[in-house]
């Protein structure tokens, strides 16, 4: 039976997380297509159906401002979330190497 090689470990540990990173970097770039994908669309329909809804007597112009502002919360509350997770994914980074290390 072979002795257990602590920095040999340590590597394989490094390696792991590296290959972890980049997969969450890769699917997030794939669901960040998607949703590019996806607000595309939803304009397109949008600008299809806006003529039929100014004609039924819609206030679009109404619609469209609530809108802007529904996006601009959403904006700031993910702008929020974002620094929130880069101070959790730092600190986390942080005490995996520190535990690799020791």
């Amino acid at each position: 039976m072979s002795k257990f090689n602590l920095s040999e470990f340590k590597q394989l540990l490094k390696t792991a997380g590296d290959r972890y990173h980049d997969h969450a970097v890769s699917s997030g770039q794939a669901d960040l297509a998607y949703e590019r994908q996806r607000v595309k669309s939803r304009r397109a329909v949008g600008q299809v159906l806006e003529p039929f809804l100014r004609k039924a007597g819609l206030d679009v112009d109404g619609l469209n401002k609530i809108l802007a502002h529904n996006q601009d919360e959403l904006r700031r509350t993910f702008a929020k979330q974002k620094v929130e997770a880069a101070k959790h994914s730092a600190g986390q980074r942080n005490a995996f190497h520190h535990a690799i290390e020791l």
